[in-house]
Formats: C-alpha cells, structure tokens, sequence
C-alpha cells in the first residue's frame, strides 16, 4: 500500500495531496480533486479522532472515484495500536473488498511522532453505528455475527497466519503473556483492596494458575487459528440501514492479533452484554456462527469444539479489565466488564474447566 505524507489534522488535507492520492491508489485515473470538505466525525476514540471528508472533482472522472472519505487522524503518543491498524489493513490490502472491513485509500504512521493517519471508506451514508451501551436487536447481533464469521472463515488457518500475518502463539510466547499478566493481576488485586471478594480475589489466582493448560491445550490439539479483531464489542460494528442489502461492516483494527476466532464472541456477548441479553441470544448467535463458518468452507471444526472454546474465552475476559486497568483506562470502562465476565463465568459453569 503507497504511503504519502503524514496527515496530522483534516486541515492538513489539501485538494493536491488527496489527488495523489487516489491516484496512486487507482481509483483516479482522469481529473483531479478540486474541493475538500472537513466535519468533525462523531467517532472520536482514545487514540484516534475522526474526520468525514467531501470531495469535488473537476470535470468527468473515473466511476471508482469516492465522494465520500472517512480520515482517522492518530492523537500523539498513541502510536503502538494505530500501527497495528495500519498493519491490518496492508496484509489485508489484497481482499478488502471481499470482506466486511472499510476500504482503505492510504496509510501512513510515523515512528518519531508515534501517530498515524488512515484514510478509508466512508460508510455513514449507507451504514449506522449503535449507541452506547451497545445493546441491540437479535437481527443487528446476528449481523454482527456473520460478520465475524466471514472474516473468520476467509482467514481460518490461512497460509499467510503466523508468517506474513501477525504471529502464532507458542508456548515460549504463551509464558511471556502469562508472566506479564501474573504482574498485571498483582497490581489489580492491590489496587482494588477489599473493593474485590475475597472470592473473586481467589478466583484470579486460581485462573492464572489454570488458564494457561486450557489454552495450550486447544495449541496442542491443532484447534484452527485464524485473524481475530480482539476488540468486537457491537459499538466496532456499522449496520447497514438496508438490512437485507447491505452487510454489517468491521471497524477499529487496533488490537487484531493471530488467535482462535471464537475469542471475538466471547469479547462480544461474554464481557460486553449484561447478563439478560447474553442470555437471551448467546446459545442461539453462537449456533448460528458455527453453522455460518461450515457453509463458507472451515472443516474440521465441530460444535463440541466451538463451544469448549466459547466457554474458555468467558475465562479469559476475567483478564481484560486487569489490563484495562493497567492501560489507565477509566474503571467507568472496566468495572461493568468485570461484573460482565465474572456473571459469565458463574453462568456457564467455567469452574469445571479449572485445576481445583
């Protein structure tokens, strides 16, 4: 994917550059952009703000040419998951277009500056994203869900994972996260004092001691991996306004690693849905997300499977608002996910999964 110079404000975006551009990128093969208008987007993120750009061409142009364009402008210092981003959308660069991920026009970050800016499709006009809480009607979760299973199923033990996409865990790997967590978890505990049951205090423990046999076991059963988001709560996604037209698209590819695809639903429903509306769907989205990966080509994979690794994933999230925390994220964010994943975790019986 060409690069172009880093953009660090809307501002900077003149009628010359994006020409360039679009040039480069092939979807401007005769004029050029005379005119660019800049709102502010309602997406403003942690690390990124957003911006919705209106472009005017002069004189007949080429029909692939986009009037509408989507900058995601990286705030300093934010550098490590804009670059993954990036990342994402170069190794995918060659199949955008046949999954439901924005197109990308152009990419660039910068090492010294530790920004970056990302120049995409923009989808406001046909797609709409959720408001927080981020709760939905079964069609939208199911949108979400076959989503996820189609970018999964493209992705499922591809060639490219683990060699010229992102890496495979290995145990070697494995032992580092986990050391980095059992740090991560000691200043957690301290953290919260007596503001944690002595119960879930244990529980902690008890995962960390446990967790890493049940994943290293799916390693060792050659359970498939495949290109997973890490971050799939509904508000990533953007629903079509025309449901049975358009698909649900993909966003925010900050933390995408190399992993079991499961993991991405448990994120969704496990550590992000209040217990009556994981409830109500879980069983039922998941079935659903099976069948989706069987109909377009994942064999070997049976349900037994899906579902161990379902339940697996719930023990996992008890790890995210550690590192949540540990990122300086506000406990606004975490607390509700902790209460999330531990009422996940009691729901679906994952005691049973660990070494007493």
């Amino acid at each position: 994917m060409p690069t172009n110079p880093l953009i660090g404000h809307a501002d900077e975006v003149s009628p010359e550059w994006l020409t360039s551009v679009l040039r480069r990128s092939g979807y401007l093969g005769k004029g050029e952009v005379v005119a660019v208008g800049k709102r502010l987007s309602g997406r403003q993120g942690f690390s990124s703000d957003g911006f919705h750009l209106e472009i005017t061409y002069s004189g007949e142009v080429s029909k692939s040419a986009p009037t509408y364009l989507f900058l995601k402008v990286g705030k300093p210092g934010s550098f490590e998951g804009l670059r993954k981003e990036i990342e994402f959308y170069r190794v995918s660069e060659d199949v955008q277009e046949n999954l439901p991920v924005p197109r990308c026009f152009d990419a660039d970050y910068s090492p010294s500056l530790r920004t970056s800016h990302l120049l995409l499709q923009d989808l406001s006009r046909t797609h709409f994203a959720l408001d927080a809480p981020f709760t939905s009607t079964d069609a939208k979760c199911k949108s979400a869900v076959e989503c996820l299973a189609r970018i999964h199923s493209f992705w499922w033990n591809h060639p490219k994972l683990g060699r010229d996409v992102g890496e495979r865990v290995t145990r070697d790997s494995f032992g580092q996260i986990i050391r980095y967590l059992e740090e991560c978890v000691a200043h957690f505990l301290n953290l919260l004092g007596d503001r944690l049951s002595k119960k879930r205090r244990e529980l902690y423990i008890l995962v960390l001691r446990s967790f890493p046999d049940l994943y290293l076991q799916c390693v060792d059963r050659g359970v498939p991996v495949t290109l997973v988001h890490g971050d799939a709560h509904l508000g990533n996604f953007m629903f079509p306004k025309e449901m049975g037209r358009d698909t649900a698209v993909l966003l925010d590819w900050e933390v995408w690693r190399v992993d079991f695809g499961i993991r991405d639903l448990a994120s969704m429903m496990a550590l992000n849905w209040r217990p009556d509306q994981r409830q109500a769907m879980e069983r039922s989205l998941l079935i659903y997300y099976h069948s989706r990966l069987l109909e377009n080509g994942v064999r070997n994979y049976d349900w037994d499977e899906c579902w161990l690794g379902y339940r697996i994933s719930v023990v996992s999230n008890l790890f995210t608002p550690v590192l949540y925390s540990h990122y300086k994220i506000s406990p606004a964010i975490w607390w509700p996910l902790m209460e999330n994943s531990f009422l996940a975790f009691q729901d679906l019986g994952c005691s049973e999964l660990l070494d007493k």
